[in-house]
C-alpha cells in the first residue's frame, strides 16, 4: 500500500511540474514512479516522453514513445483504458514531432500516417488529429510543399482550433510577407490565454520574443501596447519580412 501511495504521489507531483513547465523536474518524478512500479505503466512512460520532448531531449523522447508503441499487451494493466485513451496513437504523434525536430522528415511522416491509422474513437481523438496534422504540415513546409502544408494546417484547425496551429500558420504568413493574415492568426492565439506550458515552450522555440511581448501585454495590435512593446514587435516584423528566421518552419 505504501509503495502505491508513494508512486501516486510522484505521479501527481510530476504532473504538476509538467503543467508548470518544469519538465526536467517532471522527468525526475516520473522516473521515481516508474522505478517503483512492478508492472510497466505505459501511460507514465508516455508522459515522460512528452516531458523529454518539451525539454528538447528528442532522443529520449523517441525512446519512450517507441516503448509505448511496441508495448506488449499482456503486460498492460488496463488494456481497455490503454486503447480508449489512444496511447499508441498519442505516442506515434509525439514521436512524429520528435523526428521532425531532429530533421528525420521521412520518419516523422511515416509516424503521422501510422498515427491516423491507429487512431480509435476516444476522448482525445480531435486533439490528436489536430496535433499530428500540425506536425505533418511542418514536415511538408520544410520540404517546400507549401500548398499541402497549409492544407494540413486547415485539417488540424477543422478538427480542433489550437494555439499551436495558429502560431505556426501565423509565422508562415509572416515569412511570406502576408502580415495581415499573420496578425489575424496571432490575434486568434490571444483567445487561448492562458497558454499552456507546452504552448509557451513552443513560442519560445520559434524565437517569437517580440510577438510574446505583444501577447503578454494583453492587447490587440495597435490598441494600447506600451511604446516599448510596440517598437519591439514592429522591429521584429520588419526583420522577418526582410530576413525570415531559419527556425520558423
Amino acid at each position: 500500500m505504501r509503495t502505491f501511495c508513494n508512486t501516486k504521489r510522484y505521479v501527481i507531483e510530476g504532473n504538476k511540474q509538467f503543467d508548470a513547465g518544469n519538465f526536467k523536474k517532471a522527468i525526475e518524478l516520473y522516473n521515481k514512479a516508474i522505478f517503483k512500479q512492478k508492472k510497466k505503466h505505459y501511460s507514465l512512460i508516455y508522459k515522460r516522453g512528452n516531458a523529454y520532448l518539451l525539454s528538447g531531449n528528442f532522443a529520449n523522447a523517441i525512446a519512450d514513445y517507441s516503448k509505448v508503441i511496441s508495448a506488449n499487451r499482456k503486460y498492460i494493466e488496463n488494456l481497455v483504458d490503454f486503447a480508449h485513451r489512444n496511447y499508441t496513437a498519442k505516442a506515434l504523434r509525439g514521436r512524429s514531432e520528435a523526428y521532425y525536430q531532429i530533421g528525420e522528415i521521412g520518419k516523422a511522416l511515416a509516424d503521422w500516417v501510422n498515427c491516423v491509422g491507429k487512431l480509435m474513437v476516444g476522448e482525445d481523438t480531435d486533439e490528436i488529429i489536430a496535433s499530428v496534422y500540425v506536425t505533418a504540415a511542418k514536415c511538408y513546409y520544410h520540404e517546400c510543399h507549401l500548398e499541402r502544408a497549409f492544407e494540413y494546417l486547415g485539417i488540424s484547425l477543422k478538427a480542433l482550433e489550437t494555439a499551436e496551429a495558429y502560431i505556426v500558420r501565423g509565422a508562415w504568413y509572416f515569412e511570406r510577407g502576408e502580415e495581415e493574415k499573420a496578425l489575424a492568426d496571432f490575434k486568434k492565439v490571444y483567445e487561448f490565454e492562458p497558454l499552456s506550458a507546452a504552448e509557451r515552450c513552443y513560442i519560445n522555440a520559434l524565437d517569437l520574443s517580440a510577438y510574446w511581448c505583444y501577447i503578454e501585454a494583453g492587447n490587440d495590435w495597435g490598441l494600447g501596447l506600451t511604446p516599448e512593446a510596440e517598437a519591439r514587435f514592429s522591429d521584429w516584423l520588419d526583420s522577418v519580412l526582410t530576413e525570415p528566421h531559419a527556425n520558423m518552419a
